[in-house]
């Protein structure tokens, strides 16, 4: 289960990536990711029936290591494109700390023209450290706390070192297992995509509820899924013989 857990991560990580990628038009580049190789994950009519899906699709396989991804090669474009570790240009090897692969480094503001970051008019230079969480219904407010604080001595060492002269964002995108999501978590969305925070007095537009609506429901079919393999795969407990007499 726990490979399958980290399968959905990656997925609904990989699934946000592209989200933003779309509403932004691929404006912004993302120079590091850390969310597996596969696209996400599509789910059929038959997703929560484990018989027939395994008779449709092939299985799902474990998420892959790490090491995997780097002795096997990266198929996929954006995948050959981006690192998982941060570029050197930014952060030297030996100045990373122990936190240093967020599932997102993107940087916005700037478009790339030939081999330099020219900033774009209008926009304000930002290095974003994007970090996708799944927690429980209750629990979201401390995973999103626990995120800014995993990833505040990356943000630390990119400042100190001085190769990015701009600000450096740490962003938590926080959904519960059954597709919730709080303030905190709208509030980050518009600023991936707006790259501002979102005026008090103003609604959020459209397009942020489509967003988190899609992110939903990829959760609660992963949710489904998870829970129907558990049913299948988990015998029960024995029933507990009364004591002998005597």
């Amino acid at each position: 289960m726990s490979d399958l857990r980290q399968r959905r991560h990656n997925s609904t990580a990989t699934l946000l990536l592209e989200l933003l990628n779309n509403h932004t038009k691929g404006t912004w580049l993302t120079v590091a990711k850390d969310t597996g190789r596969h696209p996400p994950h599509t789910f059929d009519q038959a997703a929560c029936i484990p018989e027939l899906r395994e008779t449709q699709n092939p299985p799902l396989r474990p998420a892959p290591t790490r090491r995997e991804d780097v002795d096997e090669g990266l198929t996929d474009d954006m995948a050959r494109r981006c690192s998982m570790l941060i570029p050197d240009w930014i952060l030297p090897r030996h100045l990373l700390p122990e936190h240093c692969k967020p599932d997102i480094i993107r940087i916005t503001g700037c478009t790339m023209q030939g081999n330099r970051l020219t900033p774009t008019p209008g926009s304000t230079p930002d290095l974003q450290i994007i970090e996708f969480k799944y927690s429980t219904d209750h629990n979201a407010h401390l995973v999103h706390e626990h995120t800014q604080t995993k990833y505040s001595r990356l943000k630390s060492a990119i400042e100190q070192h001085g190769s990015w002269p701009h600000t450096v964002t740490v962003i938590p995108v926080i959904l519960g297992r059954t597709g919730s999501f709080d303030p905190k978590t709208k509030a980050a969305i518009y600023r991936l995509i707006y790259l501002k925070d979102k005026p008090p007095d103003e609604p959020y537009p459209k397009h942020i509820h489509s967003l988190l609506t899609i992110l939903h429901d990829h959760a609660v079919h992963w949710l489904q899924y998870l829970l129907t393999i558990s049913c299948k795969h988990l015998s029960p407990r024995p029933p507990t013989k009364p004591p002998r007499p005597g």
